[in-house]
């Protein structure tokens, strides 16, 4: 058994124990309940700092890609409107050149855009204007186009190549006459410019040229002809063997005007009948131009043909009866074109019509071979037009009236007038409104 001293030292030592280890324990204790709640705040701190991080960072980036949403949006819009103009532009664009059908202004819809376009013409050029919209957004296209002419002169009232030209009683030509042939008149024949009879051996006859202070003529002999108020010879009538002059449209600036009535395609029903004639009558109105006719161009019984491009016909073109053939509006400045491979027959009253611009006129073309055949005939007060033959003969009847002739002999008849325009010197023929044209310019405007 243990002493009293020894239990007394073991309990002293018991209590040490206790009392050293309750004290540390609770140090450690106070010491993690405050370091622990530090460290939980913190965490909590982060925890929050990194959330409201995350969610500016996540507003950021959808406000980035809402703003990248509208201006997607936007831009499409801006595309939308533009293409749109584009549409507008090419389709009128296509429209003129081919000779279509066009008004001053119209509106297209592409998807949900819309254009509106509009044209103005001033002379031989035409200004396409295209305002393509979506929204709010709008896109303005213009393009200008002029037309292709090609440049013809008519330098006499009458010119003729070696077939000559006839004069019947009381013809007259109001202005100058150059034949590379005789030049035969009658009773009141009168020229009131100057004449040539060009080349050897050829001869001005029975001819009144000039008045008392004007004209001359020059030719290898003159017969029962005065000239400058005096009976040759005078020191107006001029003996000399002028050269021969070519007519003034080549075969290449013809064929190039069949190519271009060509491209506007073969007329057909129901434009056309099945047998590729055009006919108008009894008041009837029609538009032509560019266009190919197989058969024949007939109009009578005021009919009245709007040309809207260069017109070729195969066979023949019969006008009669108060018809009317007038240019578009569209011409403008330039002169106009309907070319045949057969004969043309103008009688009672026909009237043609240029643009409505003072230097645009239509021309009547034969290009039948036939030197020693009428192949273009007027009779009967028709006039206004100018008309060419280069390889048949062309016969004025019955006060029939033009304003320039030009073929490989003419003849006219009994009182039958021609009528020259000094505006005749410098003439530029079109394809036609809606043919030969050039882009000049092509770009967005305000």
């Amino acid at each position: 058994m243990k002493s009293d001293n020894e239990k007394l030292k073991n309990k002293h030592i018991l209590h040490r124990d206790f009392f050293f280890f309750a004290t540390h324990h609770g140090i450690e204790q106070s010491f993690c309940l405050s370091f622990c709640g530090n460290r939980g705040y913190a965490a909590l701190t982060t925890t929050l700092f990194t959330v409201g991080i995350s969610l500016i960072i996540l507003g950021g980036l959808s406000f980035f890609a809402l703003q990248e949403v509208t201006i997607n949006r936007n831009f499409i819009k801006s595309v939308e409107a533009e293409n749109a103009a584009e549409s507008g532009i090419e389709d009128m664009v296509f429209r003129v050149v081919s000779g279509k059908q066009t008004s001053a202004q119209e509106t297209l819809g592409l998807g949900k855009a819309t254009t509106t376009i509009t044209i103005t013409s001033a002379g031989s050029e035409k200004t396409i204007r295209s305002e393509g919209k979506q929204g709010a957004y709008q896109k303005n296209l213009e393009t200008k186009l002029t037309v292709d002419a090609e440049g013809v002169s008519f330098f006499y009232g009458i010119q003729v190549g070696s077939g000559g030209l006839t004069m019947g009683n009381n013809a007259v030509i109001n202005g100058n006459v150059y034949s590379n042939g005789n030049i035969i008149g009658g009773n009141g024949v009168i020229i009131t410019g100057d004449a040539v009879a060009a080349g050897a051996g050829n001869r001005i006859e029975g001819v009144t040229i000039g008045n008392s202070t004007l004209g001359s003529g020059r030719a290898s002999s003159f017969v029962n002809t005065t000239i400058h108020g005096s009976f040759c010879p005078n020191a107006y009538c001029i003996v000399e063997n002028p050269p021969q002059i070519n007519l003034p449209i080549p075969a290449e600036t013809i064929q190039e005007w069949k190519d271009a009535g060509s491209e506007g395609g073969i007329c057909v029903p129901p434009q056309c009948d099945s047998s590729g004639n055009y006919k108008l009558t009894g008041g009837a109105s029609g538009s032509l131009g560019p266009k190919r006719i197989t058969g024949n161009l007939e109009l009578d019984n005021n009919a009245i043909l709007t040309v809207l491009g260069t017109i070729f016909v195969e066979g023949n073109i019969v006008l009669s009866n108060n018809c009317t053939i007038r240019l578009d509006s569209g011409y403008g400045s330039l002169s106009g074109t309907i070319i045949t491979n057969g004969t043309i027959s103008i009688s009672n009253n026909c009237i043609f019509q240029g643009s409505g611009n003072e230097n645009s006129y239509i021309m009547l073309l034969s290009d039948k071979n036939a030197l020693s055949s009428e192949v273009i005939t007027v009779d009967n007060n028709s006039d206004s037009v100018i008309l060419y033959a280069s390889q048949g003969r062309i016969k004025f009847s019955n006060g029939s009236i033009a304003k320039e002739a030009t073929g490989y002999g003419i003849t006219l008849d009994n009182n039958a007038e021609i009528f020259y325009e000094s505006g005749l010197t410098n003439l530029n023929f079109s394809s036609g409104s809606g043919g030969g044209y050039s882009i000049q310019s092509w770009k967005e405007v305000e």
